[in-house]
């Protein structure tokens, strides 16, 4: 049983139903992947709702759905568009082939941003010319302290640490793939995302190539809020070994640890996370 979003940790959020619709240009486009996301697609929307910035639009890409997610997605006014091969690159694919934003923020459907997440995202690329894509620290909306307490020691300790490694090594750093951004000209560059990555590894693929055409940025005074679901149900480090396996296997052989073609008959029922 997925827990509860606790609302405490989280922004006032607000239904904004004025904002975020239409196809038109924009300079951000927020696009979520969502499949069978009923529980949290609500909060994911009215987080980017509620920003104190105007110039978006929301995407939400259905991967299949069959739960309330699309009924829900469309009564909070996001624009939703279909995918119907299964897989987070997919829809992430599907998504920016139909953004009109210049800069392309891609949110989890589980995750949720501060009221001024744009307005910051938007100064911090107009401040770092050279930056194609970004991302930030996160938390558990609904984890519990030790889960919170190892979110915190990971970003404001070890890894900044380990960010400034890569410097000197001239390493390319990581995006997270709960919530990050990129400008849309540098991802078409590089081709998109592989979609024959089903699931784990497809930030650290997108970093490795992104970072060839510009530079990869890190907003560390930004927080967003996840779910902790997945560390829930496979425990924290089975979860990290996964994630540093494929960052070692992606930036070594090219591939991810656990790499699944696309006609693999397991890719073929593979959901964007791992559920309880």
């Amino acid at each position: 049983m997925e827990q509860e979003i606790v609302s405490d940790r989280l922004p006032q959020l607000r239904d904004g139903r004025e904002k975020g619709q239409g196809s038109r240009d924009v300079k951000v486009s927020v696009i979520i992947p969502a499949r069978n996301e009923e529980r949290f697609i609500g909060p994911c929307v009215k987080a980017v709702k509620s920003q104190d910035f105007d110039d978006y639009e929301i995407i939400v890409v259905d991967n299949q759905s069959t739960d309330n997610t699309v009924k829900i997605a469309k009564n909070l006014g996001a624009r939703v568009i279909f995918e119907p091969r299964i897989g987070i690159t997919r829809a992430r694919e599907k998504g920016r082939k139909a953004a009109n934003g210049g800069i392309l923020l891609y949110l989890d459907a589980d995750t949720i941003i501060p009221p001024s997440y744009l307005s910051s995202l938007s100064r911090f690329l107009e401040e770092h010319k050279k930056v194609v894509a970004v991302s930030n620290p996160y938390l558990f909306h609904d984890g519990n302290w030790r889960m919170n307490t190892y979110a915190k020691f990971f970003f404001k300790g070890f890894f900044l640490i380990y960010y400034k490694l890569l410097k000197v090594f001239k390493i390319p750093k990581v995006l997270f793939g709960p919530n990050f951004a990129v400008r849309k000209r540098a991802l078409t560059q590089i081709g998109g995302f592989d979609e024959q990555i089903e699931f784990y590894g497809e930030d650290v693929d997108i970093s490795k190539r992104i970072s060839k055409v510009g530079k990869i940025g890190f907003m560390e005074d930004v927080c967003s809020f996840t779910s902790a679901r997945r560390y829930r149900e496979q425990g924290t480090l089975k979860v990290t070994f996964i994630y540093f396996a494929n960052y070692l296997s992606i930036f070594l052989f090219n591939r991810p640890y656990e790499y699944k073609a696309t006609s693999s008959r397991r890719g073929a029922n593979c959901l964007h996370k791992p559920r309880s």
